[in-house]
């Protein structure tokens, strides 16, 4: 996406923010790619947490490729479905050893049980789903405990479409 967008000053972050923006303006049966959720906080303020809806994820992976479509499919085992597998790891870019982390952040990835080892342990193999400094993660009802409950909630909603209750996607 950053490529098709092109390198832009400091004085066009705007712009670059629109344009990065309308890329991932994508709509799908399960809702769009890009999604913000509600998340409250120990002080009261409301906490918009910028996420990649993986209902949405699997849909258009498996409509650009029918490759993945296909993985998808014969990965399948049983009735029983596919088992999501999360993953969470904290991470500092720039200096680790600098005293003060305000860019520490907490990444949080997810895969499925199903799809081969070797697809799993490739880069591609983990589907990003969020990151939230860790700054904000303190300031979150239960922590990392309560954006754990959120990520849960992406994936088993409810009501409507889930990986619970079933979805369709295309074979490419």
């Amino acid at each position: 996406i950053l490529q098709d967008i092109g390198v832009a000053e400091a004085s066009e972050y705007a712009s670059l923010k629109q344009r990065f923006a309308d890329k991932l303006d994508i709509h799908t049966p399960y809702g769009s790619l890009l999604q913000v959720i509600e998340v409250p906080t120990v002080d009261g303020e409301p906490f918009s947490w910028h996420v990649c809806n993986p209902l949405a994820m699997l849909y258009l992976l498996c409509k650009e490729s029918p490759e993945f479509a296909s993985l998808l499919q014969s990965s399948r085992q049983s009735d029983a479905g596919y088992r999501v597998a999360l993953y969470t790891d904290e991470t500092t870019p720039g200096n680790n050893m600098h005293p003060d982390v305000p860019k520490e952040s907490q990444c949080f990835y997810w895969s499925l049980h199903e799809l081969p080892d070797w697809f799993r342990s490739s880069q591609g193999g983990w589907f990003h789903f969020s990151i939230c400094k860790t700054l904000d993660q303190h300031r979150i009802k239960g922590g990392l405990g309560g954006l754990l409950k959120k990520v849960l909630r992406s994936f088993f909603p409810e009501s409507g479409h889930s990986f619970r209750n079933g979805l369709r996607l295309p074979d490419g």
